[in-house]
């Protein structure tokens, strides 16, 4: 009997990375986890040096690789645009470059966002399709888009087989309050433990229309991907809009807390997109693949995780 395949996730104790590993393991890839210091994970990786990226490569001799590596905070890239380019674009760079040189023959996965489509100009352009132009409307996008348009120019000149993973936006445990779903549960966990009998949740714009996917069924997405070695562009997404008023709505139901909504203009993003649907078609036709777990779910298990961390 053959040795499973090596996959390699770069950014292992991320949101993504953990329940890719967790995911891909289950599937019986022997998985081999990287992060910039080599905590809690087999070896380290900083995106920023390429002589780190090598050695990950060379001790791992991985079959596939699964980049979920980078900054994932619209916001915290408004506020240090060059340092989401320095780390999702140049980092991206760095990974392309050892893969050419040491692992050609590997696959790669590489996890992008939906950022990349920026603001619908009409609405026919939702859902949003892989064919749908880049335009991105923000520093995160941006340096996605770019990341994106690296993969493909090193997929074409090197013959890599590549994949580009778009993901939209994502729920579920383990989640960042640097993530507004996130956020929320963090404060109404909060509120419960100080006993706190009412709570307002500061949205900049509650309107603002999201296109959610559990965590757990994007690490299931991912590794179809690996399984099957697809390359091209993908879209990972549920194909339904929900405001974020309905997610703070949506955690208000699973406490007693009396949760409210404050609008609060100066919290939302500059260019702040006010719709994103996403269309999962292709990946669909491709590997089978559609979301599994509700809203419902995947906001409970988001506050009960964040009622344990607290």
């Amino acid at each position: 009997m053959s040795s499973p395949s090596v996959v390699l996730v770069v950014g292992a104790t991320g949101f993504i990375g953990r329940h890719a590993v967790d995911r891909l393991s289950e599937s019986g890839f022997r998985v081999l986890g990287t992060s910039t210091d080599g905590e809690e994970t087999d070896f380290a990786c900083d995106l920023e040096v390429p002589e780190s990226v090598d050695d990950a490569l060379r001790l791992a001799r991985p079959h596939a690789i699964l980049m979920t590596a980078g900054r994932s905070s619209v916001s915290e890239a408004w506020a240090d645009p060059a340092g989401a380019f320095r780390i999702n674009t140049t980092g991206t760079f760095n990974l392309l470059e050892g893969v050419r040189r040491i692992s050609p023959e590997a696959h790669l996965t590489l996890v992008s966002s939906a950022s990349v489509y920026g603001i619908p100009e009409t609405g026919d352009e939702l859902p949003f399709a892989e064919v749908n132009p880049s335009r991105p409307a923000s520093p995160y996008g941006a340096s996605k888009a770019a990341a994106e348009v690296l993969a493909g120019q090193y997929a074409r000149q090197n013959h890599l087989r590549v994949a580009v993973a778009r993901v939209f936006n994502q729920i579920g445990p383990g989640q960042s309050e640097a993530q507004a779903p996130a956020e929320f549960a963090r404060d109404i966990a909060l509120a419960e433990q100080r006993g706190e009998r009412k709570l307002d949740l500061a949205i900049g714009n509650p309107e603002a229309g999201r296109d959610y996917t559990d965590v757990r069924d994007t690490a299931r997405a991912l590794a179809g991907i690996i399984k099957d070695g697809e390359t091209g562009n993908f879209n990972i997404c549920s194909g339904a809009g929900v405001r974020m008023y309905d997610v703070a709505a949506g955690l208000a139901s699973h406490t007693p807390v009396e949760v409210g909504v404050e609008r609060t203009p100066e919290r939302a993003h500059p260019a702040d997109v006010p719709l994103v649907i996403g269309s999962g078609k292709r990946l669909q036709k491709t590997i089978g693949w559609q979301p599994e777990i509700p809203l419902w779910i995947s906001l409970l298990d988001l506050l009960d995780d964040w009622r344990r961390r607290i």
